[in-house]
């Protein structure tokens, strides 16, 4: 308190040495600007009774009034404005912010005059993401291509569906160049760009802009095609955080050309007084403003519904076993078992040898079990299907011999089987086991050879 008191004594004591601080307290302290007192009165100057202009004190009551008035006006100045969701509408032209050419190298196409240092260091790098971009494109097709149907795998781990997914909406939050081109081509009019710089080329401008959206969506059609061809999960994010980084090159550029890593001529070009430049909404037809709006708030769900789409029918078809081998090969070499049983046409089990290299030959796709595809032997002549139901065509002269049901041949197949609580792929013959007992395998599902 004594502290307090010191300082005031002090502070009437240089009011009283100088007339025109004098008077300047007056203004603060008797209420002829009432804006003034209250920031006086936070800083301890304005608690002084109010003086009258031969420097006596005015009454008490004369206090009193003008610290009341004051303090509405305090009331007055901390009722900030808040707006909530509901104060923003769409018809209001002030609800959105004034928009700003963005600090990228794109930006040198129009903002720099052709045949310069910053437009073609622009042009180079915009060469150089394309063109990454594009071998990137070829690369994954191209081994899409060798492989089967876009490389896709037959099918993936829980992990990794997940890790897709969850790669579709980081692409899509992290891609910035269609929704940034698009947003500039519907702030920025040709009159309104030709009254603020009439020295930039709105063609450019235009230019720049589009490379901006193409260059956008050569990404996404990179992320997905990586997407549907992985098979590992930090597969998944490592080579859309590559694709990222090469899409950002022209705003890591900008970055080192404002702190002069790249030269003084490039720096000159940042510092450009358009970067600083904001430009207001304009008002347009009710009809337009709707179609733009409306078309820059509908490229992420159009973006995320094409993502997701293809995303679903890819992840559907590996489900479903269709992106297995139509037809497999098989050479078993000379393995045989000595001990196994064959079914004669009387239906009578023979113990003969069986000799796997016998059902060599190519099996075609057929039907599906346990959700894996299943593949059925085919003739080793024609690869034609066999007849299991009217048997081959026997010569006339044989007519009183046998018949053609006498020559069916029952197929050896492989399917995916339980065995013993395990998936596994397997060789089998209806005909055929290797024991008496057909459940040798432990599995309550199928036998096999």
């Amino acid at each position: 308190t004594s502290h307090l008191w010191t300082s005031h004594l002090a502070f009437s004591a240089d009011i009283s040495a100088s007339s025109k601080d004098s008077r300047h307290l007056e203004t603060m302290t008797t209420g002829e600007d009432v804006e003034e007192a209250p920031y006086a009165r936070s800083l301890g100057v304005g608690i002084m009774a109010p003086q009258d202009k031969e420097g006596n004190k005015e009454p008490a009551g004369s206090s009193m009034n003008t610290d009341s008035s004051a303090t509405e006006d305090i009331n007055q100045m901390t009722k900030m404005s808040v707006k909530t969701e509901e104060d923003f509408d769409d018809e209001k032209e002030s609800d959105e912010p004034p928009a700003e050419i963005p600090g990228s190298t794109h930006a040198f196409l129009f903002t720099t005059q052709v045949g310069s240092v910053p437009f073609n260091f622009s042009i180079a790098i915009i060469l150089m993401s394309t063109i990454c971009l594009i071998l990137a494109l070829v690369f994954n097709l191209q081994y899409g291509l060798q492989e089967d149907f876009l490389g896709i795998p037959v099918n993936v781990t829980w992990e990794v569906r997940i890790a897709q997914y969850m790669a579709i909406i980081i692409a899509l939050l992290m891609e910035a160049e269609i929704p940034t081109g698009l947003y500039m081509l519907r702030r920025i009019s040709k009159p309104q760009l030709n009254r603020e710089f009439p020295e930039i080329s709105y063609n450019r401008f235009v230019l720049s802009n589009v490379l901006r959206i193409l260059m956008g969506y050569l990404f996404l059609v990179n992320v997905i095609i990586i997407l549907i061809q992985a098979d590992e999960v930090l597969a998944i994010f490592y080579d859309v955080l590559a694709l990222q980084f090469i899409q950002d090159l022209d705003d890591i550029a900008f970055e080192l050309s404002k702190m002069r890593v790249l030269g003084r001529r490039m720096q000159a070009a940042t510092m450009a007084g358009y970067f600083e430049k904001e430009f207001e909404k304009q008002r347009e037809g009710l009809k337009m403003k709707w179609k733009m709006k409306f078309a820059l708030k509908a490229i992420y769900f159009f973006n995320l519904a094409a993502f997701l789409g293809a995303m679903i029918t890819v992840s559907t078809m590996q489900l479903d076993g269709q992106f297995y081998a139509q037809s497999i090969t098989l050479n078993f070499g000379d393995e045989t078992w000595p001990k196994a049983f064959i079914k004669n046409l009387q239906g009578q089990d023979i113990r003969v040898p069986l000799v796997y290299a016998f059902f060599n030959g190519v099996y075609e796709r057929k039907g599906y079990h346990n959700g894996r595809p299943m593949y059925v032997e085919r003739n080793k002549l024609d690869q034609a299907e066999y007849d299991v139901v009217n048997g081959p065509p026997i010569p006339e002269e044989w007519a009183n011999i046998a018949t053609s049901e006498d020559f069916i041949v029952q197929p050896a197949f492989i399917k995916h089987c339980d065995i013993g609580g395990k998936l596994y792929w397997v060789f089998d013959h209806d005909l055929i086991q290797k024991s008496r007992d057909s459940n040798q395998s432990g599995s309550t599902e199928c036998k096999w050879l």
